[in-house]
């Protein structure tokens, strides 16, 4: 090789590894994007949101969210992470896609404001949550898988090294090589229709992040990903901020998915299981002890009668007027 020729292949090779810190600096890769998890959500609409967050004009419906599996918590604090719960609530708070209904921590104080209220310690006529509670429509479960920790650099490094040359370019490739890490996150958040216990929708969400670690004589590069809002410590590490791009990229792919969906599919798959098992006759044994049906009319069979005793009820109950039974009415039922 001659020498111009060696001048313009170290030339390339340090615009490349110029390249190579410039996209390696860890802005996540939400799909083929990154992605930001910050701000507030509430009446005042969604505040410091990120741009990439699917928004909706009106809620989809409300939805309960459920604590991931075991082993997904045991791995999140393994990285000092907690719950990712709270950061899907501020994502949903700001999308406005759904409405999330608390089932957790703060149903234990509304329980308890209601046994107060049984006790008679409450001053008179404060109002409880008693016959006002929202039905929850979808039950929203998601989980966090790791993949590919620690890969990409290697091949990296040899590549620059190579074009460099020499003992210089041996050195710096191996130093790119070990300082450098590709991370990816999967996650995953599976939609269930509350009243009728079916799958309706599931979603995949990924992220990825190049960065530097460690310094490895690079002058103290080092690796940072793009804030992504600082709740339950997932802006404080890149796992964690790995981890809430790959959320943000699910709830999108999620909420394409039940808008797709018609409501009278839902309908549908809520009607046809409600009329399975024991739900029948378990709803037309409240419409007896409430006076709108016969005493013996629980048999387990749909008709007519038990259809017009369900809209009477519905209507007296100020309640969607359907005439069809479904568990989260004969809930409504058993607390009268």
């Amino acid at each position: 090789m001659t020498g111009t020729a060696r001048r313009t292949t170290r030339r390339t090779g340090a615009a490349l590894l110029a390249a190579l810190l410039t996209a390696c600096q860890g802005t996540p890769q939400m799909g083929q994007g990154g992605s930001m998890v910050s701000g507030s959500g509430g009446s005042a609409g969604a505040q410091g949101a990120s741009i990439q967050l699917q928004r909706c004009a009106r809620p989809i419906g409300t939805a309960a969210l459920v604590e991931p599996p075991g082993e997904t918590s045991t791995s999140l604090q393994s990285l000092g992470l907690a719950s990712p719960l709270p950061l899907l609530r501020l994502m949903m708070a700001q999308s406005n896609c759904f409405t999330v209904v608390d089932r957790g921590a703060a149903m234990q104080n509304i329980e308890q404001e209601e046994y107060l209220r049984q006790s008679g310690m409450l001053r008179s006529g404060s109002q409880t949550a008693r016959g006002r509670m929202v039905t929850t429509q979808y039950v929203i479960t998601p989980n966090v898988i790791f993949s590919n920790p620690n890969a990409g650099g290697a091949n990296a490094g040899a590549l620059v090294g190579g074009l460099l040359g020499g003992g210089a370019g041996a050195a710096l490739g191996g130093a790119i090589g070990g300082a450098m890490r590709i991370k990816e996150a999967q996650t995953t958040l599976f939609l269930t229709d509350a009243q009728s216990g079916l799958q309706v929708g599931v979603s995949e969400g990924s992220a990825k992040v190049r960065d530097f670690s460690g310094g490895g004589g690079l002058g103290g590069w080092g690796g940072g990903v793009a804030g992504l809002g600082g709740v339950s410590g997932y802006g404080n590490t890149a796992e964690g901020k790995l981890i809430a791009a790959a959320l943000m990229d699910a709830h999108n792919k999620l909420v394409a998915q039940v808008q797709a969906t018609a409501p009278s599919d839902l309908y549908q798959q809520r009607r046809g299981s409600a009329t399975r098992g024991g739900m029948i006759a378990d709803v037309q044994g409240e419409l007896v002890r409430l006076g709108y049906l016969p005493a013996g009319s629980a048999d387990g069979s749909m008709g007519p009668k038990t259809r017009t005793a369900i809209q009477e009820y519905q209507r007296a109950q100020g309640l969607l007027v359907d005439g069809a039974p479904s568990s989260a009415l004969l809930e409504h039922m058993r607390g009268r």
